[in-house]
């Protein structure tokens, strides 16, 4: 017993509803695909998929592209990071033994190939705009030694730096008061 509408010729003019099957015709793209042939104008057709509720069956399939497409964005963000990085620090040397820098460890952290010196790039080569002066890290910036001023890292690609240090001290500092 056959559920649902009874089928109808695609065809202009005929519209009848005995539909008869005919066998099966092979696709690349849709696979097998059944043949109907209708009695009343003799031509044969291949009826449309029909799905049940597409707003049901259809976001499964969006929610495992969309997480697909998230793990392959966060893939390319880490590759564009350490290109970045490594275009970045190939002008600079390390200070103690004048040895490459290729990596940087997390963000805001450069370690040197050879002696495996850990610094902040930003600190060490980097230079106020406006004075010329030295920078210091903050609790989540950087700022000029001599006028003060918010200096914007050039090796950060997208993160935040945090100065441990500083902030304990300037919890103590809180807590005295």
């Amino acid at each position: 017993m056959t559920r649902g509408r009874p089928l109808r010729c695609p065809y202009e003019g005929c519209g009848s509803t005995k539909i008869v099957s005919k066998g099966i015709r092979k696709t690349k793209t849709m696979g097998n695909r059944k043949i109907r042939y209708c009695k009343d104008c003799g031509r044969k057709f291949t009826p449309k998929k029909k799905t049940l509720l597409p707003f049901i069956v259809k976001p499964f399939n969006t929610i495992k592209q969309a997480m697909s497409m998230m793990v392959a964005v966060e893939k390319l963000l880490l590759k564009v990071k350490r290109f970045f990085h490594s275009i970045l620090l190939l002008g600079y040397s390390c200070p103690k033994c004048n040895g490459l820098l290729n990596n940087m460890i997390k963000e805001g952290i450069c370690q040197c190939d050879s002696c495996k010196y850990e610094f902040d790039p930003t600190v060490e080569f980097q230079r106020c705009s406006k004075c010329g002066g030295r920078i210091k890290l903050r609790v989540r910036r950087y700022q000029c030694q001599k006028c003060g001023a918010d200096v914007t890292s050039r090796f950060l690609f997208e993160g935040l730096v945090f100065d441990t240090d500083y902030f304990w001290l300037k919890v103590a500092e809180s807590r005295q008061r």
